[in-house]
């Protein structure tokens, strides 16, 4: 079957203000077959989320212009995808920057560096058919 019509295919807006890391994290998330779009900035990613159908926020936390915290509940309620799934990329994991990106509505914390393994295991329980998952 050809990986463009494989029912596992997400529409994903990867937000991440690195240049670097934006294109290959991207790269990378493709090549599985995903649709990707990136956004540098808060406001970029807030431009796009109004004029797509994502199915999935991967973002990083800290933006030149916003908190990424504040991106997912805010993109939830004026994109055509209110159950938008979130997974939250930062460089802080203690207990209490867990708890506020759950609070925010994301559903997986991967701690930078991350490596690409993670990334698809995180992408990987956020499929549709997939039930949502607590990641501790």
């Amino acid at each position: 079957m050809d990986v463009l019509n494989q029912p596992s295919r997400l529409r994903i807006l990867l937000v991440e203000d690195h240049a670097d890391t934006a294109e290959v994290f991207a790269r990378g998330i493709k090549a599985k077959g995903h649709d990707v779009q990136v956004a540098r900035d808060y406001s970029t990613a807030l431009r796009l989320g109004q004029d797509c159908d994502f199915d999935l926020l991967m973002c990083d936390i800290a933006l030149p212009d916003g908190n990424g915290s504040d991106l997912l509940p805010t993109l939830r309620s004026i994109c055509a995808n209110p159950s938008l799934r979130g997974i939250i990329l930062s460089a802080k994991g203690m207990a209490t920057d867990v708890q506020q990106a759950r609070a925010a509505g994301y559903e997986a914390h991967l701690i930078k560096p991350v490596t690409f393994e993670e990334i698809f295991a995180a992408i990987d329980q956020r499929l549709p058919d997939k039930p949502l998952v607590s990641r501790q």
